[in-house]
């Protein structure tokens, strides 16, 4: 089993590696882990028409047969990306598909994204034009999203980022 986890870990990260070419990131900018001591993973998705990239960035294993890294959205060029939105400490949940970024349009990205102090999982709908996000609590999944679906309640991105890690709420 293990085998078979390195393999595919290994298959995955040399396609995301394909996939990150044109969007010069500097990782060694983004907060995480030591990359030098640990095994990790990046997965870098554009938009549409490309004035922006999705990423989740340090990503391992948690658990068995589960992988979470953190977040960072990119704006254009691609040459020179700049970071517009990382939450602090928010690990968003890599899938063993293309699931793991998917943006509905050039404006709107999905993740699935988890805090383990909150005990909280869910998708996270990214709104780039209002910069502001919706949480679809307690969906664990890596299925394909078509919508954004109604009712959601959105927090705007400085909101989020004063109080993802600090657990002073509940969604």
């Amino acid at each position: 089993m293990e085998f078979l986890k390195r393999l595919f870990g290994n298959l995955i990260r040399t396609e995301i590696r394909k996939e990150m070419k044109g969007w010069n990131v500097d990782l060694s900018k983004l907060p995480g882990p030591d990359r030098k001591k640990w095994s990790v993973g990046d997965i870098l998705v554009p938009s549409p028409d490309n004035s922006l990239a999705a990423m989740i960035y340090s990503y391992s294993e948690f658990s068995i047969g589960k992988m979470v890294g953190l977040l960072a959205l990119l704006k254009a060029p691609p040459e020179k990306p700049q970071v517009i939105f990382r939450p602090p400490e928010m690990q968003c949940f890599v899938w063993f598909n293309e699931n793991s970024i998917q943006w509905l349009d050039h404006t709107t990205c999905v993740v699935t994204v988890c805090s383990l102090n909150k005990g909280f999982v869910g998708r996270m709908y990214i709104n780039t034009s209002e910069r502001s996000v919706g949480f679809e609590k307690g969906v664990l999944s890596g299925e394909q999203v078509n919508q954004v679906p109604a009712g959601l309640m959105w927090y705007t991105w400085e909101w989020v980022e004063l109080n993802w890690a600090e657990a002073k709420y509940t969604l």
